[in-house]
């Protein structure tokens, strides 16, 4: 049997710091949502690039910020075949030159930039898919920058591997980070966790009755205190990892719903962590937020508002900040919680078809999310950055 993967994240159907005071004591039964500030005002930055996906976005110094992802154009001659190509911007603050496309190796190969990781200005890491035009096996780019350039580091795949990608990357020091994602045989998807040891990436062994996972986020607050999130394959079922940068553990979480998968990390200390996502309530539901925290003892469910489904998270100024799209409409979804309460981020929409919110971070500009957006009477997609510099 041929098992075949959607490709996260897609153009437009994608999956992705003041930690929330509430490690211990998370109240589960928050008080209901309330519309946006009034104060809340998104604006579009210009970008260089019109068809694109932006995924990612991250500041490695207190002056510049990037933003990744791929641009994405048609091939010709094959209808509703897409091309994609690595894409790096980014924004110096000292300048008024806004955002620039920053050249990067194998920028113009058949690939996209999945997910980005920053320590500061010099240690980051941008990952990729591998180029599947070269043939089975064909290792997964990476990329690395130390503070003066980037350079590629292919991540090796095994030899039976048809396609493979990371969807995440966390960098946790020097010599030391996980990049976590899938990979694809002639008869199965299993999960790809690779290592980082500062001298070459090395797979990781996962543990028993994972064959099946969908590894959609990585995140660390320590060498010895990882979490990947993603998804049972098989089943459509929610999943979590957590290892202690020797072995890994699948980790029992709350029931949420029928099916559902985990899509993004945000953490904030060991003892504060959020995985979030979709889940789908019933055979019929086209995606509800599915929202999960670790406070040092236990995963809780905590019930988020609105529908829809959550692609990025973080730990921001104001408290856990929420975005993603929905199913059965053009409008983002975009909610913050305080640790009592829920607001509606006001995000506005621009696509006819979709507009999908894929990350979020707090920088120097205020609250920023990425993302893109399509129309029903185009073909390809458009990079949308929003930024908000309410107080």
């Amino acid at each position: 049997m041929n098992t075949t993967i959607t490709r996260h994240p897609l153009p437009y159907r994608v999956r992705r710091l003041a930690a929330v005071a509430m490690a211990l004591g998370l109240t589960l039964g928050v008080a209901a949502g309330r519309a946006s500030a009034e104060t809340e005002d998104w604006k579009q930055s210009p970008l260089p690039v019109s068809d694109a996906n932006i995924v990612t976005i991250a500041q490695p110094d207190q002056h510049t910020t990037w933003a990744a992802g791929a641009t994405v154009t048609a091939v010709p001659g094959k209808e509703g075949a897409l091309m994609f190509k690595p894409l790096l911007l980014a924004k110096d603050e000292r300048t008024d030159q806004g955002w620039k496309v920053v050249s990067i190796p194998d920028d113009t190969t058949y690939n996209r930039i999945n997910a980005m990781s920053t320590r500061g200005p010099d240690d980051a890491w941008l990952v990729g898919d591998n180029d599947t035009r070269a043939g089975s096996g064909n290792a997964i780019l990476t990329e690395h920058w130390d503070g003066t350039a980037w350079y590629k580091v292919t991540a090796p795949v095994p030899a039976d591997t048809v396609s493979a990608g990371f969807l995440s990357v966390a960098a946790v020091g020097p010599n030391d980070a996980w990049a976590a994602g899938w990979r694809q045989t002639q008869d199965s998807v299993p999960g790809l966790l690779e290592h980082w040891d500062g001298t070459a990436w090395n797979q990781a062994a996962l543990p028993a009755g994972t064959d099946d996972l969908i590894l959609n986020a990585v995140a660390a607050t320590a060498a010895d205190d990882i979490w990947v999130a993603g998804y049972h394959n098989s089943t459509d079922q929610p999943a979590l990892l957590h290892g202690d940068g020797h072995s890994w553990q699948l980790v029992n979480l709350p029931k949420t719903g029928r099916y559902g998968e985990l899509n993004t990390l945000a953490v904030g200390g060991r003892n504060d962590v959020w995985a979030a996502g979709r889940t789908a309530l019933t055979a019929t539901d086209g995606g509800s937020p599915l929202l999960e925290h670790w406070n040092g003892r236990s995963w809780q469910a905590v019930k988020a508002p609105g529908t829809g489904e959550v692609r990025g998270a973080a730990l921001t100024s104001r408290g856990l900040t929420l975005v993603g799209d929905h199913l059965d409409g053009p409008a983002p979804y975009g909610w913050r919680f305080d640790g009592t309460q829920w607001e509606s981020l006001g995000l506005p929409t621009f696509g006819s078809e979709n507009t999908s919110l894929l990350a979020v971070a707090d920088t120097r500009d205020g609250l920023v999310s990425v993302g893109a957006y399509k129309n029903a009477d185009e073909y390809l997609v458009h990079p949308l950055m929003l930024t908000s510099t309410a107080p």
